[in-house]
């Protein structure tokens, strides 16, 4: 217990947190080893689907239960015609948090990326005809403007994070 008792001594970290199961598996477990008034969970509201309205109250009752304050972040622009939804709600939810960790002053921005993104990350670079970071696929840390994103469970199947739910006794909202 002594992350209670030195919280003052801790670095405030900033935890991307979707609402889904990978986030919320990492905010959870996050929050039992750091100081939850050390943590600040990071939601982005990209207004895409009338569905995704109920994820910002969803995030912040989660963060709330675990003393951990979550602020919700919205996407203002839009993609441009033509151009792909998932890359431009990739790209604006990246800024965002980037942005909202810098400001708030976190030493990192954590997010939940897993094994099944791993694959997906490496078949999406090897289409592409990427480099050779291609092969890499998601690395544990990421150097962008702003505190560095960090990658916990990289190497983590999902059917851990799904059990880790159960075991956790949260629910998910989907």
């Amino acid at each position: 217990m002594s992350a209670v008792t030195n919280a003052g001594d801790r670095p405030l970290m900033a935890i991307a947190f979707s609402g889904g199961l990978d986030s919320t598996v990492l905010l959870d477990l996050v929050s039992r080893l750091w100081p939850p008034d050390r943590l600040l969970a990071l939601h982005v509201h990209h207004h895409l689907q009338p569905a995704a309205d109920a994820w910002p109250a969803h995030c912040r009752a989660f963060a709330a239960a675990r003393g951990v304050r979550c602020r919700v972040l919205h996407a203002e622009s839009r993609p441009a015609p033509g151009d792909s939804v998932e890359q431009w709600a990739r790209d604006e939810r990246y800024r965002l948090l980037a942005a909202e960790a810098r400001a708030q002053g976190a030493a990192a921005l954590l997010t939940a990326h897993h094994a099944d993104d791993q694959a997906e990350t490496l078949l999406l670079r090897m289409r592409r005809g990427a480099g050779p970071r291609g092969p890499a696929g998601i690395l544990p840390v990421r150097h962008v403007p702003g505190p560095p994103g960090m990658r916990p469970v990289p190497d983590t199947p999902p059917g851990v994070l799904t059990d880790t739910t159960a075991d956790l006794a949260f629910t998910l909202l989907m």
